[in-house]
């Protein structure tokens, strides 16, 4: 699998497209692009995921501001998930200040330890 920032990132933030599609936030083409770069690891544009995932890119700017480094930096995107992506949640930060706690609990990031993989074959 690639490790650039931004296949991380889509890692990560894929979880969140069927929330905004679903919120007419994104068509069901962009959901589509989304979905298929995710499961094939492959990149997509940064201004197309800037775009299509404005809070996460206005939140990596804050944590990038106070670190010091450009937004699409490694080390900043990866931070953002495990460490801040929480924060900004518990804090009721843009829309998750209307959401149920149910939701925002759903949203968190979740370390989890793997035990065994198994390869499907296809």
């Amino acid at each position: 699998m690639s490790s650039s920032p931004v296949s991380y990132f889509l890692r990560y933030a894929f979880s969140c497209a069927q929330v905004l599609r679903d919120q007419n936030q994104m068509t069901e083409a962009e959901y589509e692009r989304i979905y298929q770069a995710a499961l094939r690891d492959e990149e997509i544009p940064l201004p197309e995921l800037e775009r299509l995932f404005p809070a996460a890119f206005r939140r990596l700017n804050i944590i990038a501001k106070r670190e010091g480094k450009p937004i699409y930096d490694e080390k900043i995107i990866k931070e953002y998930f495990p460490q801040d992506h929480n924060d900004f949640i518990d804090k009721g930060d843009g829309t998750y200040g209307q959401a149920p706690k149910w939701f925002c609990e759903l949203c968190k990031v979740k370390q989890v330890n793997v035990l065994e993989t198994k390869t499907i074959e296809k």
